[in-house]
């Protein structure tokens, strides 16, 4: 009998284990899968963000342009 109670109380044990486990594991791999979509977005996004930046030189340009413009008084010539 006491071996019997046993048994059953182990087996019910096993069992919310296996559920626990089997929740934590899909859990996990939400985790894991989600994180994984979002850096291998945020990696596609800086790399497509690098190829499409202008070049060096018309940055400065259009830093320059931005600060002549800024800076510009306009005066009247005669």
């Amino acid at each position: 009998m006491l071996g019997e109670e046993l048994f059953k109380n182990v087996k019910i044990g096993c069992k919310t284990f296996r559920k626990i486990h089997n929740n934590f594991m899909i859990l996990f791999f939400k985790i894991v899968s989600l994180t994984f979509i979002v850096f291998t977005f945020v990696l596609f996004y800086r790399t497509v963000d690098r190829k499409t930046e202008s070049k060096p030189e018309e940055a400065e340009l259009s830093n320059l342009s931005i600060k002549t413009k800024e800076s510009f008084i306009p005066t009247a010539r005669i």
